[in-house]
């Protein structure tokens, strides 16, 4: 490969593995050309960006954004897949598809931030909820406890409400007048009309 276009391609590497959340490496071996082209479609759909490279311009790449203990990884046939949006989702994407295929699989990943994960720690992001659905959650709990307050401050002033319109109704509080602490209202109120045989 040409200095020039081997450099572009790590720049492009390098770009894609800063802007990613997460990337799963993946041995592509036994897939025809029909499925990867599938995945790559299917994997669009879900903003992942599937790119087949050379394991020394991967590598190089990972050096630039400091990531140089993940050396490791990169061995044999490598495409990665660069998950922009939601991780979850992407990797649920690529387990179907590879449980599906019977061939291929995803070797090893990395989070943002250049945490290497195994296999199985990658696919297992597939079990988490997605981002919309933690922020629903979140938001869940936020106004959860916020509704009970409400609801705490308004039953007394309810029950206040009712209890002050049944004394009304009855005329004062039995006939006693005020109470401790009671109503100056109650106090200077009509006694009741008497009886009549």
């Amino acid at each position: 490969m040409p200095t020039a276009r081997k450099a572009a391609v790590i720049e492009d590497l390098t770009e894609k593995l800063t802007r990613a959340n997460a990337a799963a490496l993946i041995d592509y071996r036994g897939l025809t050309v029909a499925e990867i082209s599938e995945l790559r479609r299917q994997l669009r759909q879900r903003e992942v960006e599937l790119e087949v490279t050379k394991n020394t311009l991967l590598r190089e790449a990972a050096h630039r954004n400091d990531m140089m203990e993940l050396d490791e990884l990169f061995v044999g046939p490598t495409a990665v897949a660069f998950i922009y949006g939601d991780e979850p989702t992407g990797t649920k994407t690529l387990n179907d598809f590879f449980r599906t295929a019977r061939v291929g699989a995803i070797k090893s990943g990395i989070l943002k931030g250049g945490r290497g994960l195994t296999a199985e720690q990658f696919a297992r992001l597939a079990e988490l909820p997605s981002r919309q659905v933690l922020l629903a959650q979140i938001a869940g709990l936020l106004q959860s406890p916020m509704a009970q307050l409400a609801a705490l401050f308004n039953a007394p002033a309810q029950q206040l409400a009712y209890a002050l319109h049944a004394l009304i109704e009855k005329g004062g509080a039995g006939g006693t007048g005020a109470h401790a602490g009671g109503s100056e209202a109650a106090a200077d109120a009509e006694p009741p009309a008497p009886e009549t045989a």
